[in-house]
């Protein structure tokens, strides 16, 4: 079982409203801002795992019995 829980909150220092999901991300980044581009890699990598897990849940819950034979053949196979 994997168990992880990470709550940050980070803020720029120049520029403590910026938001990487409500600013379009690395587009929102205002002037090259290194700590903005760091908070963005962070948000998108976070992102990125969120999805991951989703994906591994969604892959390693067993198929209802309501399944046609095909479809849990099919999944079978991945």
């Amino acid at each position: 079982m994997l168990k992880l829980r990470v709550r940050a909150n980070l803020k720029c220092p120049k520029h403590p409203s910026f938001d990487p999901a409500r600013n379009g991300g690395r587009g929102g980044v205002k002037g090259g801002c290194i700590i903005c581009q760091c908070l963005c890699d962070l948000w998108l990598a976070g992102e990125k795992l969120n999805f991951e897990v989703r994906l591994l849940v969604e892959r390693a819950s067993p198929p209802p019995k309501h399944w046609p034979a095909i479809a849990r053949a099919e999944l079978k196979r991945r």
